[in-house]
């Protein structure tokens, strides 16, 4: 992944932008390996409703826009509290929306941009999401065309006495519209207790900063945010009380450590790396035959990969938030990513798609994993730079979408702007 660290601003070091390239991106790596938006296909396993809303917490807006009326926002990110209440608060609505969604109908950018003006709610997941899987978190069904598609981007727009879903395809660029059967009354009663905090879309500014995401929210001030150190979970671990978690049989696994103390498991396909800088690989065969057709849900792949990543040792502050699910149908596999977060800021790695990589098979059963353990405390509070600094760096540096978030170089944590392309 290219990251490169542009230059000093004056006499301090103002703002450090990490250009990256798309495929750190997960709609241009769904897009190249056939992003999956329907879960139509045959379930792994039952999942109840404790282990869909537990998975479905990796899945949140990590920027929100409330309207009470005409270009009157009330912006919310980089604030994990504040995210979450206001996300508990709409997410009923979000789900009414797309289980009594209509079938989708194209509009134009225009009309899309005319419902993030106007009154109602803006959803930003960062990260394209399955609409299908969505809607099975926050405990309904699609039963339109909706299904099939895969957004990350979602507005819920009050229009003449009635509330429509729209929401922006990242793969193509096209935006839709639904009609739903959200009661539009009670809808804007919520909206009522948010007043205006001058958050602005990009395409509200008026070109003044050429090549800016259209639809990126920036705010009037950023709020403090913490300060963070890590460390290594797996520091000191023998590695065996991940061999059952993976599948290897613990008496009759082969073990090894090499030359830079990587402990090594094998169990006859199967093998577990442990790294000292606290990175573990795991790999396995297919069991399904490479390009037949998958029988696993995206759904129960990502609860799986989720279940996985949260029995991994871990601790201190964060959360983990889903950036990538995909189908390589050439391979038969599937890819799930996740990322580190910390108080609605998502954390990077300079050397890394992301901080955990899951692979399965069409089937289902874990194949391949690439993660990297890490464990983060607060150790204080810091105040962003200002954004149109960063907006700045944006148009300097090509376009794209500023997005503030930790660096983790593994000697240390630095709260930077990435720009995303």
């Amino acid at each position: 992944m290219d990251r490169r660290r542009l230059k000093e601003w004056g006499k301090n070091l103002l703002i450090v932008a990490l250009a990256v390239n798309a495929v750190w991106l997960s709609g241009a790596l769904g897009l190249a390996q056939n992003y999956l938006g329907g879960d139509s296909r045959p379930q792994i396993a039952a999942q109840g409703d404790s282990e869909l809303k537990e998975t479905g917490q990796a899945a949140r807006p990590l920027t929100m826009v409330i309207s009470a009326a005409e270009n009157a926002h009330h912006g919310v990110k980089y604030d994990g509290d504040a995210l979450s209440e206001v996300y508990s608060w709409f997410t009923a609505s979000l789900g009414e929306a797309l289980g009594s969604s209509g079938e989708p109908e194209e509009v134009t950018q225009t009309e899309w941009e005319a419902a993030l003006r106007g009154q109602g709610v803006f959803f930003d997941y960062l990260y394209d999401q399955s609409m299908s899987t969505l809607a099975r978190w926050l405990g309904t069904e699609i039963s339109s065309g909706a299904s099939l598609h895969t957004a990350r981007r979602f507005c819920l727009a009050v229009e003449d006495g009635a509330v429509a879903l729209y929401y922006i395809r990242a793969a193509t660029g096209a935006a839709y519209r639904c009609d739903t059967a959200v009661n539009a009354g009670r809808f804007t009663e919520r909206l009522d207790g948010y007043a205006p905090n001058a958050a602005v879309f990009g395409f509200e500014l008026g070109g003044q900063y050429p090549g800016l995401d259209p639809y990126y929210v920036m705010l009037s001030s950023l709020p403090e945010v913490p300060s963070l150190t890590a460390s290594n979970p797996l520091a000191g671990s023998d590695g065996a009380e991940l061999l059952e978690l993976f599948g290897i049989n613990e008496l009759a696994v082969s073990r090894y450590t090499e030359n830079d103390g990587t402990q090594v498991y094998i169990d006859g396909d199967k093998s577990l790396r442990l790294s000292p800088d606290g990175t573990l690989e795991f790999s396995a065969p297919a069991g399904a035959e490479s390009g037949s057709a998958p029988e696993a849900g995206t759904g129960a792949v990502i609860s799986r990969a989720h279940a996985l990543a949260q029995a991994l040792p871990s601790g201190g502050v964060g959360e983990l938030q889903l950036s990538l699910i995909a189908y390589d149908r050439d391979k038969g596999e599937y890819t799930v990513r996740f990322d580190y977060a910390a108080d609605g800021i998502v954390v990077c790695h300079s050397d890394r798609a992301a901080a955990m990589e899951f692979r399965f098979d069409g089937a289902g059963e874990l194949i391949g994993a690439d993660v990297l353990c890490r464990s983060y405390a607060e150790t204080g509070s810091q105040t962003p730079l200002p954004e149109r600094q960063a907006l700045v760096l944006v148009s300097q540096s090509g376009g794209g979408e500023p997005m503030l978030a930790y660096a983790d170089t593994g000697a240390e944590i630095t709260l930077t702007w990435v720009v995303k392309r």
